[in-house]
C-alpha cells in the first residue's frame, strides 16, 4: 500500500473496495455480474463513473483466456486503405486493409500509395519462411560443462524433440550460444497458423525438464536455468531477428513508372531516389535496425484492427525498404523479416469468420502490401 497522511482511513476505504474487486478473480471472473461489480468498485474508488468504458458490446463470458478483471472497452476508429491489387503466393486480386488509428492522414497516405501502385500494375508479395524461437539459458559450474551440455543437446536432438506434446509446435533445430559458463539454447519451431509464443514456451519447457534431469546423470551441475534468457529477442528489436527472422519473413516488390510517379506523386524518379540516398547515411549514423519510413504506423494500425498482440509491433515493424533505378522508373522492395501474426485469435465471431478464409501466410501478405503502399506515399 502507498503511505498517505491520515492513511488509516484512506487505506481502509481502498481495502474495502479492492477486496470486492479482487474477490471475483478466482470465483467467477468472466460473468457479467462480476464485471458490473468491478465497475461499481472502480467508480467508488475513482470518485466518478466510467460511463463510456463501461458501455461495451463485448460479452464477458466469451473473453475467458483473453483478459482478466474485465470492466469495459474503448472505441478506436477503423478506416479502410486501398484497394490495392497484388499478386501473392496465397492471395491474388484487389484487397483493402483495415487500419485502426486516430492519426490523421495515415489512411489517406496509404490510399495514395495504393493509387500509384495500382496504376503501375500492383504489388507482388513473396512468402519466404516462418519460424518462432524460444531461448532458455542455463548456468553451469564452468565453460567446460556448458560445452559438454551443448554437445549432448546436439547428439540427442531427436530425443528432445520427442518430449514435445504440443501438436502444432514442430521443432526444427536447436542452436547453442556459449558465453562464459552460461549456455543459451535457441529453439526454432514452426507453429502453423498461430504466432506461437505460448506453445513454443510450453514445448521448450518440456524439453528443458528432460534436459535438466539428464544433466545430473552426466555430472553437469546446473546452478540455475530460465525458460527464456533473452536471446530470442521476444518483443524486442534485434539484429539477430532481422537477419534470421522470428515470425513470418515476407518480401513485397513493385515497379513504378516515371510517368505515374510524376502524375500522382508530383516527383521525378531522380528526385525520389536522391532523397532516399540522402536519408540512408543517417539511418546508419543513429544505429537504426533496418531502414524504413515508419513501418510501425501501418503494423500497429492493422494489429489493432485485427486483434493481434499489440506488443509484437516492436519487432514486427522491422522493415528494410530499398529503391533502385529501373529502365522505366523505380524498382521498390520491402523486406519484413520478423512479422508476427496469427489467425488463432479470440475476437468477434464476424471477424473470426472473415479471417478464417485466409491462411497465415496470406494474412501476412495482405498486411505487408499495406505497409508498402504507405511507404511509397511517404
Amino acid at each position: 500500500m502507498i503511505p498517505f497522511k491520515n492513511s488509516k482511513e484512506i487505506q481502509a476505504a481502498i481495502q474495502r473496495d479492492w477486496e470486492v474487486f479482487h474477490a471475483l478473480k478466482n470465483k467467477d471472473n468472466w460473468s457479467e455480474e462480476a464485471r458490473q461489480t468491478r465497475v461499481e468498485s472502480v467508480n467508488r474508488f475513482l470518485g466518478f463513473e466510467l460511463q463510456e468504458i463501461a458501455k461495451t458490446l463485448l460479452q464477458s463470458e466469451k473473453l475467458r483466456g483473453n483478459i482478466e478483471n474485465f470492466i469495459g472497452s474503448v472505441e478506436i476508429p477503423i478506416g479502410l486503405a486501398g484497394p490495392l491489387y497484388f499478386t501473392g503466393d496465397f492471395v491474388q486480386g484487389s484487397v483493402v486493409a483495415p487500419l485502426a488509428t486516430s492519426e490523421g492522414a495515415l489512411v489517406a497516405s496509404a490510399c495514395r500509395g495504393a493509387k500509384l501502385l495500382n496504376a503501375c500494375g500492383g504489388v507482388k508479395t513473396t512468402y519466404l519462411s516462418s519460424q518462432m524461437t524460444r531461448a532458455p539459458s542455463f548456468t553451469c559450474r564452468s565453460t567446460q560443462e556448458a560445452v559438454r551440455l551443448a554437445a549432448w543437446v546436439s547428439e540427442n536432438f531427436e530425443l528432445l524433440k520427442s518430449r514435445i506434446t504440443e501438436i502444432h509446435a514442430k521443432l526444427l533445430r536447436i542452436e547453442p550460444i556459449i558465453h562464459g559458463r552460461s549456455l543459451s539454447l535457441e529453439f526454432f519451431y514452426t507453429t502453423s497458423d498461430a504466432a506461437g509464443q505460448n506453445m513454443t514456451t510450453i514445448a521448450t519447457w518440456e524439453c528443458c525438464q528432460w534436459l535438466v534431469e539428464n544433466a545430473r546423470n552426466m555430472d553437469i551441475h546446473l546452478l540455475r536455468y530460465s525458460i527464456e534468457g533473452g536471446y530470442s529477442g521476444d518483443k524486442k528489436m534485434s539484429l539477430t531477428n532481422f537477419s534470421q527472422g522470428r515470425g513470418t519473413r515476407v518480401v513485397a516488390e513493385a515497379w513504378i513508372s516515371e510517368q505515374h510517379l510524376q502524375e500522382i506523386m508530383r516527383v521525378s524518379s531522380r528526385d525520389f531516389l536522391q532523397a532516399y540516398l540522402c536519408d540512408l547515411p543517417n539511418f546508419f549514423l543513429n544505429g537504426t535496425v533496418a531502414c524504413n519510413a515508419n513501418t510501425a504506423n501501418i503494423v500497429a494500425a492493422m494489429f489493432t484492427a485485427t486483434g493481434q498482440d499489440i506488443a509484437c509491433v516492436h519487432e514486427s515493424s522491422l522493415g528494410q525498404i530499398a529503391y533502385e533505378p529501373d529502365e522505366h522508373g523505380i524498382y521498390v522492395s520491402l523486406l519484413m523479416p520478423s512479422y508476427r501474426t496469427s489467425l488463432n485469435l479470440s475476437m468477434t465471431d464476424k471477424w473470426r469468420s472473415k479471417l478464417g478464409q485466409l491462411s497465415f501466410s496470406s494474412l501476412s501478405n495482405l498486411r505487408h502490401n499495406a505497409v508498402l503502399q504507405c511507404h511509397v506515399a511517404f
